[in-house]
């Protein structure tokens, strides 16, 4: 999968009409529900194709700083879902974030050093944090090359792996590199 605003879509060459409105006199000109379909589909593509994305970039910057920010204030109480351990972990449970020393569960400083100390990304921020350095220096998203660029990144960043990032590894490995197959099938949030 290309994602829309990617270059080669465009130039318009990767979109298909239906057979009959590309040669007006062939037999199978005639209005049916494929081609009515096909019709409506390339002509929503067109638009996505021919018009520019209208993108307030302050917008995207305080969106993401704001989730870096609030990534690394609840990274200290990740994992802990029961607000009773909540009460017990943290001094105040009117301000939990930023706890000092951090108490996530699955991953911690000790176990991958030169993460999750106080203020630090979680694995799953460390993660947008891919995304979002890829995304700005590529201008769009396309599916291989993100893959290659996120294999290489996952084997060599230090920092805990999750299911769907070990599910993703193992398929990479294995050569299949299909967005759909390349996942950690569990309904964690962002493997869903």
């Amino acid at each position: 999968p290309i994602h829309p605003f990617h270059p080669s879509c465009r130039s318009g060459n990767n979109v298909t009409k239906p057979l009959s409105e590309n040669n007006p006199n062939s037999k199978n000109n005639h209005t049916n529900s494929n081609t009515t379909k096909m019709t409506t589909l390339y002509e929503s593509r067109q638009s996505l194709v021919l018009s520019k994305p209208k993108i307030d970039v302050s917008r995207v910057e305080a969106m993401l700083l704001g989730a870096v920010c609030a990534d690394a204030a609840t990274m200290g109480t990740s994992g802990i879902e029961d607000p009773e351990e909540m009460k017990t972990t943290v001094a105040s449970a009117e301000a939990p974030e930023f706890k000092d020393p951090p108490a996530p569960k699955g991953f911690s400083s000790a176990d991958f050093p030169g993460h999750y100390e106080n203020g630090m990304l979680s694995p799953w921020g460390e993660e947008l944090l891919f995304v979002t350095e890829y995304s700005g220096e590529h201008q769009c998203v396309t599916a291989g090359h993100m893959s290659v660029r996120m294999k290489k990144w996952a084997e060599t960043f230090g920092g805990y792996k999750d299911e769907s990032i070990k599910e993703f590894l193992k398929c990479m490995i294995a050569g299949d590199r299909s967005v759909e197959l390349c996942g950690a099938d569990d309904e964690h949030g962002k493997a869903v």
